[in-house]
């Protein structure tokens, strides 16, 4: 807190004045009010004008930086709490009201420049205050929690015990309850479904599914400031400890008087009515028969019980919570080379750990293949007999690509003659410019004998990037199709890989379904069936099994941050983007096509078919005319029954070009896109 004008707040001063001025310059100012009184701009701006101009950013440059300054001033004069809390307060809540100084500042530029600010730059400094306030919400929500939670959690513990276990096992169970209902398709009724109709069940465990991911992000964030306050004062060396006392009213203890009453007169005993919470042998002020006050030494003699037992550590970071927090500021150097250890460690784990391997995709696939692939050749299968599995049940999807024998064949040589496989999965895309896919947050990505990929958007961005690198072969392409062979490592992926993330339903980002919070808390319990694999748009990222650097894309799965563009591509259950298949069958203009609708479609709403029906529609421009309405349930003969087995559709294409498939805007499609 510096006597003004002190250096600090000169430089201060200088900083805000010269920003203010350069949001002027920058935004588009001086021209705007030039152009408003001088319209025609082939004559020469009078020097008189342009002196207005910068006497007028002047003042308003001087203007904003004194009120922002004067907020600034303001905010850090405010009466902090003294002792241990006073520090703390000031780095939570400082950045934020140092922010708004500065926001409050350029919004009274804004006022003062008026009508000649143009709207790009006003539009962009809303923008820019809009994003700072956030993250100032979160600065002070998180440091918030982290700091102060493990202490008034504490305090809740040692006084209001069971109010406090309630609390936590309500957070364990709501956490528990979230993970298992956020993947459940009774959270996301049908669109056609009525309140009534979704039950009470289902709407329970849909509020559940909304709020665990909220509650547990709170929790998360409190125990990691409990670890790191624990770990602080175990460097701190504070060692002593504090036992909790079960009873929670106050206790009648029988002391000794080690001192003498003030004045010189004798030693005496006393009793002394204390907290419930003791620590031994420590200085205690008690009045005894005499006058005065002594200096005593405590002996409990009520019993402690298993409750104080379990609670011991938290009084014990109550007793010590701010001597941990004092530590931190006078070893400031120890902490940075504390932190720049871990980061290490870190970056050097995530070389090593794939982010792949750590999930529960090969769980899920191994017993996929043990079932179908395995189950196809039962009795030639040498499974290991412990585990039951044997690797060459599965086999790389290209061998699947169906060819005529050839007179030069090895002996015994395979040749597959079967239909051709189409494997479906979702491309998740969260982030990105692609404002026709905001609403289904994924795209079609699919694995065939003879080429994986997707269709990419193709955006103005993406055709300077590939002009720009033209001659580079490893650069980013506009193609989103490779060849299966070569993709993700020699000999292409295995039909169960594919087969797991088409049927990956449990992934943090799930499509259209997919929730910021949800994705934060399946990631962090690591309910990931989906699968890391090369963008076919980069060639040397296409050759790899999954990412070098785990932690990148652990990160981007965690907040929910999946794109098209990166080196690597989150892929999920294709059902994720449509459930049925339909879609690409459409792409290839097939003529006719079989539709097994297998979805958890309990009250016959139809809803992936009509959601297809939709994509093809938007996407290729082909029309599908089907009614399902004969399969619906009805009443016969006391029972519900389906009026039929199946329905039969017609599709409609549009004209095709020359020799090429094409959309209903005339865009031609690779030839891969059709493979």
């Amino acid at each position: 807190r510096a006597e003004f004008p002190s250096p600090r707040t000169l430089v201060l001063t200088a900083g805000l004045f010269a920003l203010f001025l350069a949001l002027q310059e920058y935004g588009g100012f001086p021209e705007c009010f030039i152009r408003a009184r001088q319209p025609d701009p082939s004559k020469p701006t009078p020097l008189a004008m342009r002196a207005r101009v910068a006497v007028l950013m002047l003042l308003m440059a001087a203007a904003s930086a004194t009120l922002a300054l004067a907020l600034l001033v303001g905010f850090w004069s405010l009466p902090f709490p003294d002792g241990g809390w006073g520090p703390w307060v000031r780095l939570t809540v400082g950045p934020p009201l140092a922010s708004a100084s500065l926001i409050t500042g350029v919004v009274l530029l804004i006022g003062l420049m008026g009508i000649d600010y143009p709207d790009a730059g006003r539009e962009w400094l809303a923008r820019a205050g809009a994003v700072t306030s956030l993250y100032c919400v979160a600065w002070a929500a998180v440091f918030a929690i982290g700091i102060m939670g493990p202490f008034v959690l504490a305090q809740l513990l040692t006084k209001y015990f069971a109010v406090g276990v309630a609390a936590l096992g309500g957070w364990l169970v709501t956490t528990v309850a979230g993970v298992l209902a956020g993947q459940s398709a009774r959270t996301k009724p049908s669109s056609e479904e009525s309140a009534e109709e979704q039950g009470v069940g289902n709407k329970l465990l849909a509020v559940i599914a909304s709020i665990a991911p909220s509650l547990f992000l709170l929790g998360y964030i409190l125990f990691v400031g409990i670890g790191v306050h624990a770990t602080l004062a175990r460097v701190a060396g504070v060692t002593e400890t504090r036992r909790y006392v079960a009873e929670p009213t106050e206790t009648t203890y029988t002391v000794e008087v080690s001192g003498a009453p003030q004045g010189g007169g004798p030693a005496a005993a006393g009793t002394a009515v204390i907290a419930p919470i003791v620590v031994p042998n420590s200085p205690v002020a008690v009045s005894s028969s005499g006058p005065g006050t002594y200096t005593i030494d405590v002996k409990e003699t009520a019993v402690v019980g298993w409750v104080a037992a379990v609670l011991t550590p938290v009084a014990t970071l109550q007793l010590h919570y701010f001597e941990a927090l004092r530590y931190l500021p006078d070893t400031a150097l120890s902490v940075f080379l504390g932190l720049l250890a871990m980061l290490v460690v870190t970056f050097v784990a995530s070389l090593r750990i794939d982010i792949n391997e750590f999930s529960l995709h090969h769980f899920y696939k191994n017993r996929l293949v043990r079932c179908y692939l395995g189950a196809a050749k039962a009795e030639r299968r040498q499974a290991n007999p412990f585990t039951g599995f044997d690797p060459r049940d599965d086999f790389p999807l290209a061998e699947l690509l169906s060819r005529r024998p050839q007179p030069n064949d090895p002996p015994h040589t395979h040749v597959y003659t079967g239909p051709f496989a189409i494997v479906n999965t979702a491309l998740n895309l969260n982030v990105g410019s692609e404002l026709a896919r905001q609403e289904r947050k994924a795209t079609s990505f699919t694995f065939t004998p003879a080429y994986c990929g997707f269709l990419p958007a193709i955006s103005r961005r993406d055709n300077e990037q590939a002009m720009q690198a033209a001659d580079d072969a490893n650069a980013f392409r506009l193609s989103g199709y490779t060849k299966t062979a070569d993709y993700s490592g020699p000999g292409g992926p295995r039909i169960g890989t594919a087969m797991a993330i088409s049927g990956a339903a449990a992934n943090p980002n799930s499509g259209c379904h997919t929730s910021g919070p949800m994705a934060f808390l399946l990631t962090v319990f690591d309910a990931r069936l989906g699968w890391w694999l090369g963008n076919p748009r980069w060639p040397k990222a296409r050759l790899l099994s999954g990412p070098r650097a785990a932690w990148y894309y652990l990160f981007r799965e965690l907040l929910g941050l999946t794109t098209g563009r990166s080196q690597f591509v989150n892929l999920s259950d294709g059902g994720h983007f449509e459930n049925l298949g339909i879609y690409e069958l459409v792409r290839r203009r097939c003529r006719y096509i079989i539709v097994c609708d297998s979805e958890e479609d309990r009250r016959f709403t139809f809803e992936g078919l009509g959601g297809a029906v939709r994509k093809c529609r938007a996407d290729f421009g082909v029309e599908i005319e089907i009614n399902p309405e004969p399969i619906r349930l009805r009443a016969v003969g006391g029972e519900r029954l389906s009026g039929a087995h199946c329905v039969v559709g017609k599709i409609t294409y549009p004209e095709l070009e020359q020799g090429r498939t094409a959309d209903f805007a005339g865009h031609g499609y690779p030839d891969e896109a059709r493979a």
